[in-house]
């Protein structure tokens, strides 16, 4: 019994060398596209690293702030002469506003090392 003479195949005209035909157009098909976009995706890469967009205009260039450079950290703006009580009085407030914002009572704590960097 032939695979065109069954009962599965028996609405289909379409000879066997025919559909091969249809099927290796498919799968060519597939590849050519995959073989586009990885070309694609090769040139981009090429582009962004020699930095083709900088020299055509700065597309992607970020903005300056017109306040100047790169804000201040807050260890930076923080003198190293501060006072410990100080210190331990910030982070004890935290500690506080966040077991609050939790809605719970704030357990009694003492903090007993700070490190500095």
């Amino acid at each position: 019994m032939l695979i065109s003479e069954s009962k599965l195949f028996q609405g289909f005209q379409i000879p066997i060398p025919q559909t091969l035909v249809y099927a290796l157009i498919g799968i060519v098909g597939v590849l050519l596209v995959l073989a586009v976009l990885i070309g694609l995706l090769y040139l981009f890469q090429m582009l962004f690293k020699f930095n083709v967009f900088d020299k055509i205009g700065g597309l992607f260039k970020k903005k300056e702030k017109p306040g100047g450079g790169q804000p201040e950290s807050a260890a930076k703006v923080a003198s190293s002469d501060e006072d410990p009580d100080e210190i331990v009085a910030v982070i004890s407030a935290v500690i506080s506003a966040v077991y609050e914002s939790e809605g719970g009572e704030v357990p009694p704590f003492v903090i007993r090392n700070i490190k500095r960097k």
